[in-house]
């Protein structure tokens, strides 16, 4: 069943995991200190449409318990499990999905970036399928106003999936050509990810959207390329010069884009993103409070204390004990 996640975890931080081809099986790795640690092994999929829509997934056993943290950017993100368990979150909208004797899915919308938590246990014998559409695909294809639309418009809205013989046979077919060679073999791969698409929207519900707020999808392009440029560089040394240089754009047309595309200024964004991951990270207990404040770009505990308690109407050592 698909149950929402309140656990926390103090597995080990892993900010970026790769692909690595080993003879007829595959490994994920992830950067340790000074070596590479394998997180998992099997047969892996990997595809992408025109920078716009992208499936990961396959069959792998997962070696090792661990904590895979990343950015999730606007997108339509769709799981689709149909052996062994998911546990993941976009900031706090957790998930925990079992396929023990029925397929599971989820379907997430963000309108806005997220941090993602992924859990992996160690033995987790996995079978699924990750499909990301970015909002450019879905606009395109979008004409009037119903249930579709509202869905798409509301910041992770998310409904559970039915899985019928056609889904499952779909997906089944996926997973079973990992690896096409030839040119009808992609085209055959590409069509059965529409037709899984397909599926997995008809099933939107007409009405009470699960949402943890509304926003909308219709903003500027450009304003998106600067959120998914801060979201990468969230961890540098982020300024109005930077970014204008980046962009090719006076410093006064980016600030007045953002603002009318997110009703915020650069600057507070930034700041709010950066308080709000580190809150997340305390709650998990992933770092301690000092780590906190400088992955946040404090300098001084104290800074990060004051400009906690503004955020989030508790100090960084309230909000622990707390979640505790």
């Amino acid at each position: 069943m698909v149950t929402k996640s309140t656990e926390r975890s103090k597995f080990v931080k892993v900010a970026l995991t790769k692909k690595l081809e080993q003879c007829e099986k595959q490994i994920i790795v992830a950067p340790g200190h000074g070596t590479q640690s394998t997180l998992a092994e099997g047969h892996f999929l990997s595809h992408k449409y025109h920078e716009q829509i992208f499936i990961h997934g396959g069959n792998c056993i997962e070696l090792v318990d661990r904590s895979i943290v990343s950015t999730a950017h606007p997108s339509l993100l769709i799981t689709l499990l149909l052996k062994g368990e998911l546990n993941f979150s976009y900031d706090d909208l957790a998930f925990n999905l079992h396929a023990d004797n029925l397929a599971q899915g989820v379907v997430v919308n963000l309108t806005r970036p997220a941090n993602f938590y992924r859990l992996m246990k160690k033995d987790n014998d996995v079978s699924k399928i990750n499909i990301l559409i970015k909002p450019t695909w879905l606009q395109e294809r979008t004409s009037e106003q119903h249930s579709v639309e509202d869905f798409l418009a509301t910041n992770k809205s998310h409904f559970s999936l039915t899985f019928n013989s056609h889904l499952t046979h779909l997906l089944q077919e996926v997973l079973r050509k990992h690896n096409p060679i030839s040119l009808l073999e992609k085209i055959e791969v590409e069509s059965l990810i529409h037709q899984i698409i397909v599926e997995c929207l008809k099933q939107v519900p007409e009405t009470n959207i699960h949402a943890g707020d509304l926003s909308t999808i219709n903003c500027d392009l450009k304003a998106e390329d600067i959120v998914s440029y801060i979201e990468t560089n969230l961890n540098n040394d982020l300024t109005l010069i930077n970014l204008s240089e980046h962009f090719n754009m006076s410093v006064s047309k980016i600030q007045r884009l953002f603002k009318q595309a997110y009703n915020l200024t650069i600057n507070g964004y930034i700041r709010s993103r950066r308080l709000d991951n580190a809150r997340q990270q305390l709650e998990r207990g992933l770092v301690t409070i000092t780590q906190a404040a400088y992955e946040a770009g404090y300098q001084h505990p104290a800074n990060f204390t004051h400009a906690f308690k503004k955020e989030f109407g508790r100090s960084p050592n309230q909000w622990v004990n707390h979640s505790s």
